[in-house]
């Protein structure tokens, strides 16, 4: 939208993929009007999310996706190519918007009655926003799950592997300082997280009745009692 909008006013962007959203042809040399950052990182996030999920729960044998319609089809193609290289079959916990508590749970309870048996949540604003509520029913269906924000986790959530928010922003408001002090956007490269931080809720292991293992224990950064 501000792209077509304005091709001089400079522009910061929060972009999971600005190439692919056709914000920039680079993300070293964007050119033209915007810069910000990424959430398109330098690691094949979906497959190291589903890898950690395995080894916090071998048993898996579903796993549900939980996304809203539109995220779900933007990031299908790389999280079955993930999925598919460990050998896990995939469903959609789809989420329709406007959400409410109800769209949620009942979301969560089909691909549970469908065969799901854990659930890694997209990065998606909607369940980012209604984080808390959905900790809480994917806690209250019994399904282990990983989160792409550790505000998920501190929430009640089994576990995480995330960028820092706090990090994005500060990158975002120092492209800002810079653009104001005179710097082209189009000189700024897109920032890309290439640190995510694991963390897990022992009090949420206990409940699923899960046995952390010690070497993921040993990785993570934050671990919440």
């Amino acid at each position: 939208m501000f792209k077509q909008a304005t091709n001089t006013i400079p522009i910061v962007a929060f972009s999971i993929d600005p190439i692919r959203e056709d914000l920039v042809k680079s993300l070293a040399h964007p050119g033209g009007n915007i810069t910000g950052v990424s959430f398109n990182p330098e690691v094949p996030i979906h497959g190291k999310r589903i890898a950690l999920l395995r080894e916090m729960f071998p048993p898996l044998k579903k796993l549900a996706v939980l996304a809203t319609r539109g995220t779900f089809n933007y990031y299908l193609p790389e999280i079955r190519e993930a999925a598919d290289a460990q050998g896990v079959p995939l469903a959609g916990c789809l989420i329709d918007v406007p959400s409410s508590e109800a769209v949620y749970r009942d979301a969560i309870a089909k691909v549970k009655g469908e065969g799901a048996d854990a659930i890694m949540v997209a990065l998606d604003g909607d369940p980012f926003v209604n984080h808390l509520l959905v900790a809480k029913l994917i806690g209250e269906a019994g399904l282990p799950a990983i989160y792409p924000f550790t505000e998920f986790v501190l929430a009640g959530g089994l576990m995480g592997y995330a960028t820092d928010l706090v990090e994005l922003n500060k990158r975002m408001a120092a492209d800002i300082d810079a653009i104001l002090n005179g710097a082209n956007p189009g000189d700024i490269p897109f920032y890309q997280p290439s640190r995510f931080e694991l963390s897990i809720n022992l009090k949420t292991a206990k409940a699923l009745s899960l046995t952390v293992p010690g070497t993921l224990l040993a990785a993570a950064d934050w671990v919440i009692e």
